[in-house]
């Protein structure tokens, strides 16, 4: 029902679930709370402010573990570590400073 409350309290409309199937034509702030975006994630997460997430869940490519295209993008270790370490700036910019990051990561690559 619109306007009850759930268990913690929070309306029922400030928790529903915004999915944004594309960023094309958005800007800066242009994303609302509790939303699943399916796009580039360097490319959505410029578009976030910074010090605006609490949590962020992350299972990016392992790098050529799977026989998949996503998984196989890069030609080195290296490029590989590059490209994560630009996700990682981006991370770390639109994490309020009491957020949470749990990145998933292959054997070889945790450390």
């Amino acid at each position: 029902m619109k306007g009850c409350q759930n268990a913690i309290g929070q309306n029922e409309e400030d928790t529903a679930l915004n999915i944004i199937e594309s960023i094309d034509g958005l800007s800066m702030g242009a994303i609302v709370p509790n939303s699943v975006i399916n796009a580039d994630c360097l490319d959505a997460m410029k578009l976030l402010p910074d010090n605006s997430i609490d949590l962020i869940l992350s299972d990016p490519p392992y790098f050529k573990v799977k026989k998949e295209k996503w998984d196989r993008q890069w030609d080195t270790s290296d490029g590989f570590l590059e490209w994560l370490d630009l996700v990682a700036e981006q991370w770390h910019r639109i994490l309020k400073p009491n957020g949470s990051l749990y990145c998933f990561a292959s054997p070889r690559m945790a450390a």
